[in-house]
């Protein structure tokens, strides 16, 4: 997961479900407004539409509809 123009130092609360995975994360957002982090999807996890929530202090919950899906072997 990538976020730009985030306010530089805010702590951007990631959730996502459904899955098996843990359902929430934190990351730091960097001096120029960004942050990467990644999101596991573990082997046997569900398949199928997640949606990403983005929560910041003092914004508006920014949401993403993303797709898991089986990999090949």
């Amino acid at each position: 997961m990538r976020g730009t123009d985030f306010p530089p130092g805010t702590v951007v609360s990631l959730s996502w479900k459904p899955g098996i995975t843990p359902a929430r994360s934190s990351v730091r957002v960097s001096p120029d407004g960004t942050f990467t982090v990644q999101m596991l999807v573990l082997r046997k996890d569900r398949l199928g539409p997640r949606e990403l929530r983005a929560d910041v202090r003092g914004l508006d919950r920014l949401t993403k509809p993303f797709l898991v899906v089986q990999r090949d072997l």
